[in-house]
């Protein structure tokens, strides 16, 4: 008896628009809702990635660089975003120890002041993540992010959609193109430095 009445069910075209609206309304409401806003949030975030990677591959071809050089390129990683967001770009020469490969040392990092726990105070934690690279060479560190709010702010029913002031944020390793290390602000180019050893 059961297996007939699950059969004519399953045959039966009789329904009531009223209770098939109430179980699809919220389903519908939700998808349009939502849509838009999670387009922003990969849109945004693929910008994020897409800039951090190109001030990262320029700097990695510099041989050495000044604060008024790194200022200069944070402020086109700046342009290079949404206008109506705040951005935030860093980079850190990590190197390896010659005399002890297993510790990491932070020759320079720009800006000192920044919204993220200073690099050289994470290296423990950051041992694992660091791609390998010979006792004495270096690796540039970048870190860049916006805070992100969506366009869609709502609330329904005591369900919220859209994000308010999050931060979007991507940080990538790069290998320096033409040298072992890419001096900073508080370094001078190994070149450099050999110069005026040899001056009388």
């Amino acid at each position: 008896m059961s297996f007939q009445k699950l059969k004519r069910f399953k045959k039966s075209e009789n329904g009531s628009m009223t209770v098939e609206a109430v179980l699809m309304f919220p389903i519908m409401y939700w998808l349009i809702i939502f849509g838009p806003v999670l387009f922003d949030i990969v849109r945004e975030k693929t910008s994020v990635v897409r800039n951090s990677f190109t001030i990262a591959d320029i700097i990695s071809r510099e041989d050495n660089v000044t604060e008024e050089t790194l200022d200069f390129y944070i402020d086109v990683f700046s342009e290079l975003m949404p206008k109506s967001t705040r951005t935030g770009l860093r980079v850190s020469s990590i190197k390896r120890d010659p005399a002890d490969p297993d510790t990491y040392t932070v020759p320079w990092s720009y800006p000192p002041t920044f919204d993220k726990p200073a690099v050289s105070d994470r290296l423990d934690e950051m041992g694992e993540i660091i791609p390998f690279i010979e006792p004495g060479e270096s690796i540039l560190y970048v870190e860049g992010f916006q805070t992100y709010s969506s366009v869609i702010n709502y609330s329904f029913a005591g369900w919220s959609v859209g994000w308010r002031d999050k931060e979007l944020a991507h940080s990538l390793f790069i290998r320096p193109r033409y040298a072992d290390e890419v001096a900073g602000p508080t370094e001078t180019p190994a070149e450099e430095s050999e110069e005026s050893t040899e001056d009388p």
